[in-house]
């Protein structure tokens, strides 16, 4: 076996300095409260804080979780998370949690940490929230409103607050060509907030509520009764939004592909390779708008802490520009070569993708519809009535996850871009989806050690060397035979041949764009360097041809 490319780690304290948007900073110390700290984006936003001069204290809202304490998560999730470790000598200095229940009135926050808030805190950025699209609608009400709620009638009694930044998401209309700066009132909710809210809690309404309201999933539509309440509040203090599209791995902070979530774009690539969605209905020509989370929270940490004279509420979109956001057709494409280079155990089939609904409609029936309503008939005829009701609940689960994809992969979104994020001259935005994608494999458990085989007897080419040969991109026509010859040559000589690509692609992805990069051999060999020249072949994101 040859093993090519040990690539270094970029290290974890790489400090950022890329956006050529401006930066909010002035001379004010800020004491910032943030909720949300231990999840994904929140870990993020923290990180950005503690990057800046003009933060002096930073307050965690936590709650106590099974039998761990909020001083024990916050040991295990904050002070013991290697993302923190640039900050080590100042960390417990600056972040203090707080035991806090969002779900509460006033956070459910004691009466002496309520004393400690009033005198010190200046701004809250807002990052809870649930994500789950399949949610009831009156969980994700109590999660993305009534938390929302409860953390603004605290911050009223906070004297010296000066801004709330609240995270919402750039799909809360539920039209796809509608994306103002306002949302409107909700069907029925101006006639009756209290009755409309217990409508809700009781789930008198909820079943035809998301039918009435045109809204795909409980998430996007409580996020938007959210933003809707919020701006019917008169607040003493200046009041933001941001609105973030897909948000996945960062682009270089703390180092390009980090990741720390199951959901968003990772949950969409966990299914395929599980192996739970055998289908899909696409335009593939659509684009999908993911955004770095290391850009959002750039945002929401600069926002925070701009002085602003006015209270008026405003609206940021945390997006990504159209020129830098992949196609459906191109994260396919790098999903089949990453899927090739898997070892032969870990190889799952890849979904059929179809452009026509009226073809995945009757597919569907056939391939998963029709089987699963035979086998519980069966299951309810053997007297297992049990296992046939479970049966019926995982299919509607999957119908609602495929009524998900196809509203978010048929149809595009254009949001408004006075934030998108802008990848420059400086960093190649298609070297950052390639990893965006192998660190949601990897996440998801599919790839465990980064290396992936491109030479070898071990190399898998779904429909032969020729196919493979013949498809690669950027080639012409001598080189693709070349390139034929030498795999074919490879596979009488060794095993394998794998690469760490997931760390080449981290090292490239940090180098200026235009920057000359020098491949050179270690050993003393010819065959070295048609192995390198076959890099380059068989990794055509790679672009050297």
């Amino acid at each position: 076996m040859v093993a090519i490319g040990k690539f270094c780690r970029v290290a974890t304290n790489m400090m950022v300095a890329r956006s050529k948007r401006p930066i909010y900073t002035d001379l004010i110390m800020h004491r910032i409260l943030l909720t949300g700290a231990t999840g994904f984006l929140g870990k993020m936003v923290l990180f950005k804080l503690l990057q800046r001069d003009d933060v002096e204290r930073v307050y965690l809202f936590m709650r106590p979780k099974g039998d761990q304490t909020v001083e024990e998560r916050f040991e295990q999730s904050i002070i013991g998370n290697s993302m923190f470790e640039p900050f080590a000598s100042r960390l417990r200095t600056v972040c203090r949690p707080i035991e806090a229940t969002q779900e509460l009135p006033l956070c459910g926050v004691s009466e002496s940490n309520l004393l400690l808030l009033r005198s010190s805190v200046t701004g809250v950025i807002n990052c809870v929230a649930s994500i789950r699209f399949n949610l009831a609608i009156n969980r994700a009400y109590v999660s993305n409103v009534k938390t929302l709620q409860n953390l603004l009638e605290l911050a009223k009694q906070l004297p010296l607050m000066e801004h709330f930044v609240h995270t919402s998401t750039a799909y809360v209309f539920a039209r796809k060509d509608r994306f103002d700066q306002l949302i409107t009132c909700p069907n029925g909710f101006d006639v009756d907030q209290d009755a409309y809210f217990s409508g809700i809690t009781e789930q008198s309404i909820s079943e035809d509520l998301l039918a009435q309201s045109h809204y795909p999933n409980s998430y996007t539509f409580t996020k938007s009764l959210a933003e809707y309440v919020i701006r019917q509040e008169e607040l003493p203090f200046a009041f933001s939004v941001v609105r973030p599209s897909i948000i996945t791995s960062s682009h270089l902070a703390p180092y390009p592909g980090w990741v720390e979530s199951e959901a968003g774009y990772l949950a969409y690539v966990k299914s395929i390779i599980d192996g739970g969605v055998p289908m899909l209905y696409l335009n593939r020509h659509n684009r999908l708008n993911l955004v770095p989370v290391d850009h959002v929270a750039d945002i929401l940490s600069a926002v925070v802490t701009e002085h602003r004279a006015d209270v008026s509420p405003r609206t940021y979109y945390a997006t990504a520009s159209i020129q830098h956001t992949p196609s459906l057709i191109e994260t396919l494409y790098v999903f089949r070569h990453i899927f090739r280079t898997i070892s032969k155990k870990e190889i799952r089939h890849l979904p059929l993708y179809l452009p026509f609904g009226w073809m995945f409609s009757f597919l569907l029936w056939l391939r998963d519809k029709l089987p699963r309503k035979l086998q519980a008939k069966r299951l309810t005829w053997q007297g297992k009535k049990t296992d046939a009701r479970r049966l019926q609940r995982m299919g509607s689960i999957n119908e609602q996850l495929y009524a998900q994809y196809r509203h978010f992969l048929n149809q595009p979104f254009h949001f408004h871009d006075n934030l998108a994020y802008e990848f420059g001259e400086t960093h190649r935005a298609d070297l950052y989806h390639s990893i965006v994608i192998r660190k949601s494999l990897k996440k998801a458990g599919l790839r465990h050690d980064g290396y992936e085989v491109f030479a070898g007897n071990d190399m898998i080419t779904r429909h032969g060397d020729l196919f493979f040969a013949l498809s690669t991109k950027g080639w012409n026509v001598a080189k693709r035979v070349l390139g034929l010859w030498f795999l074919r040559l490879s596979r009488h000589v060794f095993t394998k041949v794998e690469i760490n690509m997931e760390n080449l692609l981290t090292a490239l992805a940090t180098m200026p764009k235009g920057a000359t990069v020098v491949f050179a051999p270690t050993h003393k060999s010819y065959f070295d360097f048609l192995l390198l020249y076959f890099l380059c072949f068989a990794f055509p994101e790679l672009k050297i041809y």
